[in-house]
């Protein structure tokens, strides 16, 4: 044995072999490539077993791009993964050894034999998750594994091949260890000697192009799961993911989708003994046991011309649009565009704020009164939620949309909004397919796209229309098209000493909210120019201000606020006298859109109708689950808040106190009903459907008949 082995050095020394480096170089790109093929087999799997319908009605094309996409996918997950592995090069690169060590070998062979057979576990067991739930790993995942331990592995044994699969991970963990073997077993023949410079340079190379795999674009935005929504074919899309990132992604927003549902630490969170107590006191009512949440479901009226013929309903949720911005605009300074002539025309309350602090928290309050999510991230993401705003319009014969230039794959979207009553869910993909103009931008295609199909809607419509239209074109990296705004923009000092970000970003913050108004206020004059003027209803309102705070202030009107602004046609409705200065919220909009658009309607209820001469609730404006805005008021809802008494006022008033601490406990019984109420929604513990079956509205004739 001794003298083979010095045979075997004399050899390595007289013969010109290639670095342990460069053999590391060529070890770490044959495990990437084996990963890729991996998780290439794992696609095709799916599209073969699951695909069938889709491989028959899809186009070639739009194959191809969920299949090029899914590559990039792969690169990403492989690059990351592999990415540590150039640490093994890494160490050999400052030496002359033409061959590893027998332990940094072995600790090769171990860890890339592991990396191979997880990603060999997970294709598998997501082709069979797939099979069952019809997407890869998802939130329901998650939710699988916090539940009964016993009952899930009783349902695994009897359901799937576990034999089979245990039987093929030693196959494939002996076949893979093997593989790697084989790629460091022996040096490679040279024919130049490996000198440093080219070693150091080749791993620089290699270190970039992983890092720039891994990242998987050269856009401003990663690779990311919004970028999934290539086609139109939801399975197409599916296809595009893969496994080990559909993991990754259950996993690293495990802790924000977690929902709370048990109601008696909802109920403790907010200070509220029993479920029936925050109810009575957010409804201002007294009820009995047995029908608590029914105070909780509202109605509007019977209405006959309603009935007969019911408006077209567009909601715009409009991306960091806040009501500062729109007090900038003066002078030369037109921050407005075509906006500023259509607002007179329209009842912009302007003491309002957004429901959350981000897109989808105001999307899911907006929608579906959601005080504390996120839903459509969690493992309930399917359940049907009876109230939601579709489902209401739905029940009055609505055809219902959402319509926006974003890409569906953000936040899980496109399968959250499915489960809950929309008809019609478009976004950048098929924006592209009907519209003559779309800009593209980072976050997807820009708001004139949606608005010219929103109109096309509109216009094509034989039966009633609610679209709920999502902006994305103010938001960073504010890459809207170029306009002659962007070009004459003369930002007055006065904007300057308010405004508490870097002068270039701001400029281009100015230009794509000026693009962002002027587009929507072309939209607004286009509907009410035309045979729509009559019979259409547009709210906007912002989903949330900047993230950029403004200068040397701490009001929370300024800091939080939104507008919300209603174009009602005389048609439908001449309210008497609306106050545009009362305090509210998003909680508000569906609300009053309800009671101006339908007729016997019931609803959840979020807020107030706010073209009502009066209430039972109070007037004010609720902020992310944390602030209650009112006249004179500015009030903390934590329980563990120290400072209660912030307002001198408070302090020295024993009326203003009384009123504070009403305002105070009613804000905190509107976050405990809604919470609990949507609790035992998901839950399906407490029969609640029932309570949202339209009112019966009977006509004048129907009734003489009655009494006779």
């Amino acid at each position: 044995m001794r003298k083979k082995k010095k045979r075997e050095i004399r050899r390595w020394k007289s013969e010109k072999y290639s670095h342990a480096t460069t053999l590391f170089f060529q070890a770490t790109l044959l495990l990437f490539g084996t990963g890729m093929l991996i998780l290439l087999v794992a696609r095709l799997s799916l599209l073969f077993a699951q695909g069938g319908n889709v491989l028959s009605t899809s186009s070639f094309t739009n194959l191809l791009s969920a299949l090029w996409m899914g590559e990039r996918f792969d690169a990403k997950v492989m690059a990351t993964l592999t990415l540590p592995f150039l640490l093994f090069p890494f160490f050999y690169l400052f030496t002359q050894k033409h061959f590893p060590a027998r332990f940094i070998r072995v600790l090769w062979i171990t860890f890339s034999t592991l990396l191979l057979v997880a990603l060999f576990v997970v294709c598998v067991v997501d082709y069979y998750y797939f099979s069952f739930f019809h997407t890869h790993f998802d939130a329901t995942a998650w939710g699988i594994i916090e539940d009964d331990t016993a009952a899930i592995l009783h349902s695994v044994w009897t359901d799937f091949p576990v034999i089979r699969f245990i039987l093929a991970t030693l196959l494939f963990t002996f076949l893979a260890a093997l593989f790697m073997y084989l790629a460091v077993r022996n040096p490679k023949r040279a024919k130049y000697p490996s000198y440093f410079l080219k070693r150091f340079c080749l791993f620089i190379l290699l270190l970039a192009c992983g890092f720039i795999m891994a990242r998987g674009t050269f856009s401003l935005l990663p690779l990311r799961a919004m970028h999934l929504n290539v086609t139109s074919s939801p399975f197409l899309n599916q296809l595009a993911n893969n496994a080990p990132f559909a993991l990754y992604e259950v996993i690293a927003h495990a802790d924000e989708n977690r929902l709370e549902l048990d109601t008696q630490q909802i109920l403790k969170h907010w200070g509220f003994d029993s479920e029936q107590e925050a109810v009575e006191i957010y409804t201002r009512s007294s009820l009995n046991t047995a029908e608590v949440f029914k105070s909780l479901v509202d109605s509007t009226k019977c209405n006959e011309v309603l009935k007969n013929a019911p408006p077209h309903i567009v909601v715009l949720q409009m991306e960091s649009m806040p009501s500062y911005y729109m007090q900038f605009d003066h002078g030369a300074f037109d921050l407005l565009g075509d906006l500023k002539n259509e607002l007179p025309q329209g009842y912009w309350f302007q003491n309002t704020v957004s429901g959350g602090a981000g897109t989808l928290a105001s999307l899911e309050g907006l929608l579906f009164g959601i005080v504390k999510g996120p839903v459509g991230q969690s493992p309930h993401y399917r359940t049907h939620l009876p109230y939601s705003v579709a489902d209401v319009f739905h029940k009055q014969g609505y055809a219902t949309s959402y319509i926006s230039g974003q890409r569906l794959g953000w936040r899980n979207m496109n399968n959250f909004l499915k489960a809950q009553g929309f008809d019609r869910i478009e976004g950048d993909v098929d924006l592209l397919s009907h519209v003559s103009r779309a800009p593209k931008g980072t976050w997807g295609i820009h708001d004139e796209a949606m608005f010219e199909r929103i109109l096309q809607i509109l216009h094509s419509a034989d039966k009633p229309q609610f679209v709920y239209g999502m902006s994305i074109s103010h938001h960073s990296p504010y890459d809207t098209p170029a306009t002659d705004f962007d070009k004459l923009m003369s930002v007055p000092d006065s904007v300057w000493n308010k405004v508490d970000m870097p002068k270039d970003v701001a400029r281009k913050s100015f230009a794509a909210f000026r693009y962002q108004t002027d587009q929507l206020g072309k939209f607004i004059k286009e509907v009410y120019s035309s045979r729509l003027a009559t019979n259409t209803i547009v709210v906007f309102t912002g989903d949330h201000t900047l993230k950029q705070n403004l200068k040397n202030t701490d009001d929370p009107l300024a800091l939080y606020g939104v507008p919300i602004v209603f174009f009602v046609p005389h048609e439908i409705a001449k309210p008497d006298s609306v106050d545009l200065t009362q305090y509210a919220s998003h909680n508000d909009i569906f609300p009053t859109l309800f009671h101006l658009a339908l007729s016997g309607a019931k609803y959840l209820r979020t807020g107030r109708n706010l073209f009502a001469p009066s209430s039972s609730s109070p007037q004010v404006a609720l902020y992310n689950s944390t602030l209650l805005l009112a006249p004179q008021y500015t009030i903390p809802l934590a329980l563990d808040y120290e400072n209660q008494d912030a307002n001198s006022r408070v302090k020295e008033n024993n009326e203003a106190r009384r009123d504070y601490n009403s305002l105070l406990l009613y804000g905190r019984s509107y976050y405990a009903a809604l919470a609990c109420f949507l609790a035992h929604e998901l839950k399906k513990d407490v029969p609640l459907e029932h309570l949202f079956v339209p009112s019966t509205c009977l006509n004048a004739d129907t009734l003489a008949l009655g009494h006779k």
